[in-house]
């Protein structure tokens, strides 16, 4: 939350304890929101989830974003696909030379993740009324046009 507010966003939260529960987390969000980010988490990756989320984000023309590159092909407006494996290799590499010696904490950066994909589905974003910028598709992976 503290990182969205220095970028002037709000993040809202609505816990979900269990699958059962995510249309009901949703719609409690629905009206308070701009955009709905869902997490990858097995409790609400359902199919039925997915499928009712998909629908019921074109039917509000709600920006949705996920972590899956299957639900961008499926409809969602955006998603963000890290790719595990080269980000624990990028991890170990830079452990190893701090380890090592080889390079100081302190002059550590933040670093872009290594193999993480950035999908836009154009189509959807049509659908909804929100237009993409030259520059949000410029740094896109991957451009979905179905």
């Amino acid at each position: 939350k503290k990182d969205a507010a220095l970028l002037g966003l709000e993040l809202v939260t609505e816990p979900i304890n269990n699958s059962e529960d995510f249309q009901l987390g949703f719609k409690k969000l629905s009206g308070k929101i701009d955009a709905f980010w869902v997490l990858n988490d097995p409790i609400i990756y359902t199919l039925n989830n997915m499928d009712w989320l998909e629908n019921r984000c074109l039917r509000e023309k709600l920006l949705c974003v996920g972590q899956s590159k299957n639900l961008a092909i499926k409809g969602m407006v955006l998603t963000v696909n890290p790719d595990n494996n080269q980000i624990a290799a990028q991890a170990s590499a830079i452990t190893k030379n701090i380890l090592s010696h080889t390079q100081k904490t302190s002059n550590l950066e933040v670093m872009a993740p290594l193999g993480t994909q950035l999908l836009v589905n154009r189509k959807t974003a049509q659908h909804i009324g929100l237009t993409l910028s030259p520059q949000a598709l410029s740094i896109a992976t991957s451009v979905i046009d179905q």
